[in-house]
């Protein structure tokens, strides 16, 4: 090299290191440290030459080779910090020129372009890294006879290149008298090729030394027609006829407009119609026939003028039990179509075309029980028909062996967290899967209510067993809930099935407690029956109002989604003690632990009592008992008047309980009586009475504790005050001739309502009335009294 070419050729490489360079980090096998190739440009192309440069010692030498063994090279040996001419740019880099020859193809027209490799005597004969050669390309490939189209160069041709399209390969005489043209950035070219079969295109590329190759053929356009296809629609894993316009020598399909890529392996044609096997998932492709057979290879393909739409049809569940009955269905674009569908289960994929028998029989309606594990195909065919074409193969069913399934507690206990250890038959060789634990309404298992997962290799699931769970509970195993759709065979993963593996036994835990009240300190008595492991504490806490959870859902996984939400959620707890961490009580566990002491509820309504176990439902806190808190009970109105008959309405009470009124100083059972009834099913009660003294009245409610799950006989207990008093007017006074507004004001003058007021005035010598007349008189005034909406408690205004 003279010495001006290498200072300009340095300079240009000084800003080719900054815009254009391809590194790969490398680490020898022998090599004493590691080592990044860099090439000048990015991409370099066969038969121009191009840089790289390495951080490897000095006296290391680098090279390329086409095998990986490091034994064929296609570039002269360069060893770095020497200054041999042609191959040493400088001490860290090398030139090197890879020539199409060298790989024994043609860059014009060859398909592909094999992978290189990277070796030094720093790996011997194992190569470090691989080089990718690129060639001049452009799309689309082809071009429709006498119509311009605009091309796209790839990535590899530098901008700047001087490009033209020839009618010989000899890049002589450009087409239509059409001059050169220098690419810019946006790399495209227009023209026509007119009505040419084959077309060369022809370049010049500059290089890292600043001057440019001789203009050479780099590649061809090939001219087409358009054309058409009349079958644009086929269902997955079946063959179909194509029936087109033109007839064409490979086909497939692409999701690429220009067919760049192809969705599945090409497949060789007759001329004419064509059979095409779909293998593609379902959706809508560009249909892609080469229509010119390529110089090299299999030419371009070139898409139809019409899409072509892939249906797929589907039998679900993928996986299922040997030995038990598996209800199965139609999926997928086999939906719509159903009644006219039958499906059966082979051994082959051929669905019997061979003449093999069907393991189960050709129905509509499937319910499959299959002897013997193994892998078999399910099929679908139109309904009745013996025809080739209407039968084809939809999916892979893989039958496995039911698992074992143990659950830690038996029985069960309603309200905790339940671990299940699922074990895998031996067996079996089939690919790892998750399966769902859970519990049913049903003896056949058709839903769940509550379940969980294990991993795909995992062997246990934890489960939350709700608190309210019915009395007759089964529990069930799902099938292999696969990922592997099918092993690519299908566009849908598996669904679950669950199957029954028995009644489940449930008990509630039991609980030892005194009628619950606010600000009442107590102990609760936990069940000696129930072991918890070590770290395992309990949360009081009250639960929270039902729009403030609502929004709570079951961290129960995905892959079960069937599991009916009927049962409240056991993460409600962790929500509720979050909300309410000022005045919620944690209780630390320990073998020796048999109460919860001391125990205040502040507040009354709904406690959740939770429960965490480390490691079972991922260390959550889960409703293990809700626990009514009372305090004092509502009565409205909270007062009666003596001799008016009163209607009292008691709330915030427990359920079928006695509620009284006495006048004693505190509630026991030989208390005086004034009126007594029994509280509802939902808490609440009605004392109708008519009281005639004055004083307060003890609200007497009785108050259940528990003992070991059964209610304690009731304590009657004080649920409040009821105060009979007179009511009193104001203004005891009224102006003549001035409206005046009477107000009753009493605890209970609601119970005025409907009754009349009489003013009587004073007798003819002044003297004021003492005592009221039996009856009313025309000269008495009479108001009737009302109690409007807005009315105040205690308080009735009467206008004058």
């Amino acid at each position: 090299m003279a010495p001006r070419q290498q200072l300009r050729a340095a300079a240009l490489f000084g800003v080719l290191l900054i815009t254009g360079v391809a590194c790969v980090g490398v680490t020898g096998a022998h090599a004493s440290s590691d080592a990044v190739v860099q090439t000048t440009p990015t991409y370099p192309l066969l038969d121009v030459v191009f840089l790289a440069t390495t951080s490897m010692d000095p006296d290391r030498t680098l090279y390329i080779s086409s095998a990986s063994n490091c034994s064929s090279r296609v570039s002269p040996i360069c060893t770095l910090g020497r200054t041999q001419v042609g191959v040493n740019y400088n001490s860290s880099t090398c030139i090197f020129n890879v020539t199409s020859a060298s790989l024994g193809l043609n860059a014009a027209t060859a398909s592909s372009i094999p992978a290189l490799h990277w070796c030094s005597s720093a790996t011997g004969t194992t190569p470090f890294a691989t080089l990718q050669m690129n060639a001049v390309r452009m799309t689309p490939g082809y071009a429709y006879y006498s119509a311009d189209t605009t091309f796209t160069f790839n990535q590899a041709t530098p901008v700047g290149a001087k490009v033209g399209l020839y009618r010989e390969s000899s890049c002589d005489t450009l087409l239509n008298g059409l001059p050169l043209t220098t690419l810019q950035s946006s790399r495209e070219l227009t023209a026509s090729i007119g009505p040419r079969t084959v077309t060369y295109v022809c370049a010049s590329i500059p290089t890292v030394f600043n001057n440019a190759t001789v203009i050479a053929v780099r590649s061809v356009v090939y001219g087409v027609s358009p054309y058409d296809i009349y079958t644009t629609q086929g269902i997955r894993h079946r063959s179909v006829v194509i029936s087109a316009s033109s007839s064409f020598h490979y086909m497939s399909l692409s999701t690429d407009p220009q067919c760049l890529t192809l969705a599945q392996p090409y497949q060789q044609t007759e001329t004419g119609d064509g059979v095409l096997t779909i293998k593609v998932p379902r959706g809508t492709y560009y249909f892609c026939g080469v229509v010119i057979r390529g110089l090299e290879g299999v030419g371009v393909f070139v898409p139809a003028l019409s899409t072509f739409k892939v249906l797929e049809y589907g039998i679900r569940p993928h996986t299922m039990y040997a030995a038990r009955a598996t209800p199965m269905s139609f999926s997928l674009d086999a939906v719509a179509v159903q009644s006219k569908l039958q499906g059966a289960l082979f051994t082959t994929a051929n669905c019997g075309v061979s003449g093999s028998k069907p393991v189960t029989s050709w129905s509509a309606s499937m319910t499959w029980t299959v002897g013997v594990a193994g892998t078999y195909y399910a099929c679908v065919r139109t309904s009745g028909s013996t025809l080739a074409a209407d039968v084809g193969y939809v999916n892979q069913v893989v039958v496995s062996n039911i698992p074992a399934v143990s659950l830690a507690r038996q029985p069960a206990i309603s309200g905790l967290g339940e671990l299940a250890t699922v074990t895998r038959s031996a067996l079996d060789d089939v690919p790892a899967a998750v399966v769902t634990v859970g519990l049913s309404t049903s003896s056949s298992c058709a839903t769940l209510f509550a379940g969980g997962s294990t991993t795909e290799t995992g062997s246990t699931a934890s489960f939350y067993v709700p608190e309210n769970s019915p009395s007759s509970t089964f529990y069930c195993v799902s099938n292999r809930l696969t990922t592997d759709a099918s092993g690519g065979d299908s566009s849908e993963p598996t669904k679950a099935v669950y199957y029954p593996l028995g009644p489940l036994e449930l008990r509630t835990y039991g609980l030892t407690y005194p009628a619950l009240r606010t600000q009442a300190t107590m102990k609760v008595g936990l069940d000696s029956d129930v072991v918890f492991g070590s770290g395992t504490s309990i949360c009081l806490t009250p639960a929270l109002l039902p729009s403030s959870s609502s929004s709570s859902t079951s961290s129960i996984s995905s892959s079960t989604s069937s599991i009916s939400s009927s049962f409240v959620d056991h993460d409600t707890c962790d929500t509720a003690i979050a909300a309410n961490s000022d005045i919620a009580m944690t209780f630390q566990l320990s073998s020796l632990t048999s109460i919860l002491t001391p125990v205040l509820f502040p507040v009354a309504g709904s406690w959740l009592l939770c429960v965490r176990e480390p490691g079972v439902m991922g260390s959550a806190y889960v409703r293990l008992r809700t626990l009514r808190v009372y305090g004092n009970a509502t009565v409205t109105p909270d007062g009666v008047i003596p001799g008016i008959p009163a209607r009292l309405a008691v709330t915030a009470i427990p359920p079928s309980t006695t509620v009284s009124l006495t006048t004693d100083i505190a509630c026991s059972i030989n208390m005086p009586v004034v009126t007594t009834t029994q509280s509802s099913l939902t808490g609440t009660a009605a004392l109708v009475f008519t009281h005639m003294a004055l004083g307060n009245l003890l609200l007497c409610v009785g108050y259940h504790g528990e003992h070991m799950s059964q209610g304690t006989a009731a304590e009657l207990m004080v649920a409040g005050t009821v105060a009979s008093t007179n009511a009193r007017v104001v203004p005891p006074l009224a102006v003549d001739s001035v409206p005046t507004q009477l107000t009753f004001s009493a605890r209970g003058a609601s119970s005025l309502s409907g009754y009349t007021a009489l003013l009587v005035p004073p007798s003819t010598s002044g003297r004021v009335a003492t005592t009221c007349p039996t009856s009313a008189t025309a000269e008495l005034i009479q108001l009737p009294i009302s109690v409007p909406p807005s009315a105040t408690t205690g308080a009735i205004a009467v206008p004058l």
